[in-house]
Parts: structure tokens; sequence; C-alpha cells
């Protein structure tokens, strides 16, 4: 990974722990004992005069180490 990019990210995550607390602090809580296989993660989005977009998806044993660095991130 470039070195550049990587500060820059740095930089770039710590400004939105900053601006957003409520929803570092919700991933921090819903993360906090883990999240077991199974468990369903949803994800919206809703655009100014447009149709909200939903996706999920389902923890697989192979997403716990993501989650795990995720976690460890905040």
């Amino acid at each position: 990974m470039d070195p550049n990019l990587f500060m820059r990210m740095a930089g770039a995550w710590q400004g939105f722990q900053q601006r957003h607390p409520k929803v570092i602090q919700f991933f921090r809580s819903a993360v906090a004992s883990g999240v077991p296989e199974g468990s369903v993660v949803e994800i919206s989005i809703k655009r100014p005069g447009q149709d909200e977009m939903v996706t999920n998806l389902r923890v697989l044993p192979e997403d716990k180490e993501f989650l795990d660095m995720l976690t460890r991130m905040s």
C-alpha cells in the first residue's frame, strides 16, 4: 500500500470519528461483544430525492477476522 495513501486514510478516519461520534459509538457498542457467525448486518443509504437502497450480509466464519480488524480500528 502506498504510504501516502495510508497516511491520508488515517487522517480521514480521525476526521470521520470527530464528525460522526454517534456512528462510531454505535459500531463500538455493536461489535464490542463480537459479531457471531449467523448475525445479519444491514446497511442502507437514503439519498435526497431518491429511493432508499438497502443491502445486508450474513456473517460467515471467514468474515470474523475482517470484523475484528474493524473493531480494533475504532
